[in-house]
């Protein structure tokens, strides 16, 4: 004789919820990490990006016009000159969504959803790029944040290390900020600003953080794990 048993087996609801508690532990753990590699994986793509770009858009620039020391001038934080020389000789090199004067300099917004701001500094006009720096942001939202909270003006350094970044465009080539040739790659100077000669506040892991962006290019283009800003 066959005896068919009615019951039906299943989780009870205390195992449920152990259960569910677990899958909440495991990603409490591992989705903000995921998230923060996704950020980081972001501002290298751009930023490299940006970097490559630019420094093609300034030599076919010259080779339709010439060395930039035959540019017309730009005079120190003067929007109305910067602006007409970026559209007199680079806008046609660089496909960007929209180009806008600051208080200062110009604000470039490009078809990545990426930004950069350019200003002139120093106290005589200079030809065209002979010398400017360039912030980049990741996102033209840090743009618009940075301008707002500077007076629309591109010149004071608050940057954070995250969304925006600093370059310096010199000798023909848009780099990393660094305070000359010699001091390339000292890895030491970006993340502390220990050079006697610089204020320490310029260092990565310190208030202006002017050199984080020389600090990922010292390590290779990537975000190491000891990079001083948290994503």
């Amino acid at each position: 004789m066959q005896i068919y048993n009615n019951y039906k087996f299943g989780f009870t609801l205390s195992e449920v919820l152990i259960t569910l508690g677990i899958i909440g532990v495991i990603a409490a753990l591992t989705i903000p990490g995921l998230i923060s590699n996704h950020k980081k994986k972001v501002v290298i793509t751009r930023m490299k990006k940006f970097y490559t770009t630019f420094n093609q858009a300034i030599k076919l620039a010259e080779a339709e016009n010439g060395d930039t020391e035959n540019w017309e001038e730009v005079s120190k934080t003067n929007a109305d000159s910067m602006y007409n020389m970026w559209n007199k000789y680079m806008a046609k090199h660089f496909v960007s969504k929209d180009v806008v004067k600051t208080a200062d300099g110009i604000y470039v917004k490009s078809t990545d959803g990426s930004g950069f701001m350019i200003y002139q500094p120093g106290n005589q006009p200079r030809a065209g790029l002979t010398s400017a720096h360039v912030i980049f942001c990741v996102n033209t939202k840090a743009c618009d944040e940075y301008l707002k909270k500077n007076n629309n003006k591109v010149y004071f350094y608050n940057l954070d290390g995250k969304t925006t970044f600093l370059f310096r465009y010199s000798n023909k080539l848009l780099r990393t900020y660094a305070t000359n040739d010699d001091d390339r790659f000292n890895r030491d100077l970006y993340m502390n600003g220990t050079n006697s000669s610089l204020s320490p506040e310029y260092g990565c892991a310190k208030s202006k953080k002017t050199y984080c962006a020389a600090l990922i290019e010292a390590d290779g283009w990537e975000i190491a794990k000891d990079y001083p800003v948290r994503f």
